[in-house]
């Protein structure tokens, strides 16, 4: 009798002990919503350490959650972050966000939103990145001319061969190499044109790559 009633008490407690846990885990897992959704992902990211710490398991969603909340986040960080791990997923998902982080302020989130829509593949944001052709900011200008090497069509090399004149010589060679990744032989006469005037051996040689590209075909 008296072993049972030891049996139950620790049953007991131990059913309480896994409620307690699961109470824990719950309170967590909603705190990382709530905090997410507040666009606080810094400390939604430091209570998901503290779930997995608990779990020892991912929780996929909650993951998914923040990567995505990160984009409407406050700090500039965290948007550059969310649009690097949107690039490099491929998500979709997150192109809304991404769309509107092209006009955001920072230089940097700009800059990588940029590079994201190449990465991610969105042929909306086209006109968006044609824009930014003509940001202040050097990096920004290159960022958007990677993406629309990746993206574009023959439609959009008169665009790009604009950047041909840009006073950024860094500028002029990755126009150089977008206009011979999109593969349309229209681009022969703009780069032909920059392997004769300008006056920089890197985006000379870039006009040179894809010369011989677009002619090898």
């Amino acid at each position: 009798m008296r072993i049972y009633i030891i049996f139950t008490i620790a049953a007991v407690m131990a059913f309480s002990s896994c409620n307690s846990f699961s109470e824990d885990i719950g309170e967590i897992e909603n705190k990382i919503l709530e905090l997410s959704i507040a666009g606080r992902n810094n400390q939604a990211i430091d209570e998901y350490k503290k779930l997995f710490t608990l779990t020892n398991k991912h929780n996929v969603k909650l993951l998914h959650r923040i990567t995505l909340g990160s984009l409407e986040d406050e700090n500039g960080f965290m948007k550059m972050g969310g649009a690097i791990a949107a690039g490099q997923l491929g998500n979709t998902e997150a192109l809304p966000s991404l769309r509107i982080n092209l006009r955001d302020k920072d230089m940097w989130v700009r800059v990588w939103t940029a590079v994201s829509m190449g990465e991610v593949g969105d042929k909306q944001a086209v006109p968006e990145l044609l824009r930014l052709l003509k940001d202040r900011i050097d990096f920004v200008r290159i960022a958007a001319i990677v993406s629309l090497g990746k993206l574009g069509d023959a439609s959009i090399i008169p665009d790009i061969a604009q950047s041909l004149k840009d006073k950024n010589p860094n500028v002029r060679q990755m126009a150089a190499i977008a206009l011979g990744r999109i593969g349309d032989k229209s681009a022969i006469p703009y780069l032909e044109k920059i392997l004769i005037e300008d006056k920089d051996m890197w985006a000379r040689l870039a006009a040179v790559a894809s010369l011989e590209k677009l002619l090898g075909k």
